[in-house]
């Protein structure tokens, strides 16, 4: 897809909403201006829970062919995005990829230990075989502090030197626990930010610029979940390039 749209000039994106929201832009801004001071810890958790009649709604859930996965590529895949967005490429993963609850093809369980380029390490796990389903969440832990945002929040902010200022503005985007509908509730999406990226998409082609997250940056977490599921094949650490 990448080479045919580099080829015909047009634009290519990746739908990957999560991006626009307050608190994960807030993170990764954190993030990248070095508050958090050097990275050691990245970790992402999407635990959430879909019923038997979800994957029986239709043939093509749950299945390697139409799906590309199970609670990986289709629910996990949001934050992983989210993790590498904000934690800089990854270098190499071990994992182990399950089917334990449910009747599909692919897996309703994984778990994946990772190690980043800048050196730091971290943690993958997603699931939907958690009932009832819990917010998808991502922990960053630097020299400096840890920040975790769970949901549409930021759940916990403590970073050395804090602002009367930062605290003011972290504060719109904090609350100490967080709901998320979709964690057990597919239909309960909020459209608000699937429009945004389209508005982006959109304005990047009348523009002539990349769009928010071009094709070569959403191949990335696709990268990360197949080398997740090659090294649960293999049973060994997989690199990827």
């Amino acid at each position: 897809m990448i080479a045919a749209c580099d080829k015909a000039g047009v634009v290519l994106a990746g739908i990957f909403q999560f991006r626009f929201k307050p608190a994960w832009r807030y993170l990764k801004r954190a993030a990248s201006e070095g508050r958090l001071g050097r990275l050691f810890v990245g970790d992402a958790y999407n635990k959430w829970y879909r019923t038997r009649e979800y994957y029986a709604s239709a043939s093509w859930r749950g299945t390697w062919e139409l799906d590309g996965g199970g609670a990986l590529m289709n629910q996990g895949i949001h934050v992983v995005d989210l993790l590498q967005w904000i934690m800089g490429d990854v270098e190499e993963i071990t994992a182990y990829v399950r089917t334990l609850r449910h009747s599909i093809e692919a897996e309703d369980t994984a778990a994946a230990i990772l190690r980043y380029r800048n050196g730091a390490v971290g943690v993958i796990e997603a699931t939907t075989s958690v009932y009832p389903g819990y917010p998808m969440s991502v922990e960053v832990h630097g020299e400096r502090g840890t920040v975790k945002v769970a949901g549409d929040w930021i759940t916990d902010w403590s970073v050395q030197d804090t602002t009367e200022d930062e605290l003011r503005e972290v504060g719109r985007v904090f609350a100490p626990e967080a709901s998320q509908s979709t964690a057990s509730d597919p239909a309960q999406t909020d459209p608000t930010w699937h429009r945004m990226q389209i508005a982006d998409i959109v304005d990047s082609i009348l523009e002539g610029r990349e769009p928010a997250v071009p094709g070569r940056e959403a191949r990335k977490s696709v990268q990360i979940i197949e080398a997740i599921y090659q090294s649960s094949r293999e049973g060994k650490p997989v690199k990827l390039l």
